[in-house]
């Protein structure tokens, strides 16, 4: 494993376990968007979300931020699957980047009207 891919998951596993330790689970938003707007922004409750899976509770994670909480999970095993076969990014085709960026394009389109719906639930009750 090259030692980038070591440094990127040690800075993930860093940042996810601030959050953890500084974070309190009814905090308010920090994002500046949310503030301005008064909508969430794509990754908004992304801390939050890594805050609940990491006590324990990964049922909240997914309901602040599916996206983002499946993608926690996700990414650090794509990184070590690719690399415990040996291959590079550099190995991956054009097209299959392009293809990983749409399909996250997409993913991340869904996962906002995901909390665009649940923002207009909660305030209409």
């Amino acid at each position: 494993m090259s030692r980038w891919v070591l440094v990127v998951l040690l800075a993930w596993l860093v940042l996810v376990a601030t959050a953890w330790v500084w974070m309190p689970p009814d905090a308010p938003p920090l994002c500046p968007f949310r503030r301005a707007t008064g909508y969430p922004c794509p990754t908004c409750g992304s801390t939050r979300a890594a805050v609940a899976f990491l006590t324990g509770r990964p049922a909240d994670a997914l309901a602040l931020n599916p996206f983002m909480s499946i993608a926690m999970v996700l990414t650090p095993l794509f990184i070590a699957w690719r690399f415990s076969l040996g291959r590079r990014w550099a190995g991956l085709s054009s097209r299959t980047c392009v293809r990983l960026i749409w399909l996250a394009l997409v993913l991340l389109a869904l996962n906002w009207g995901y909390l665009l719906w649940t923002n207009a639930a909660a305030s209409a009750s």
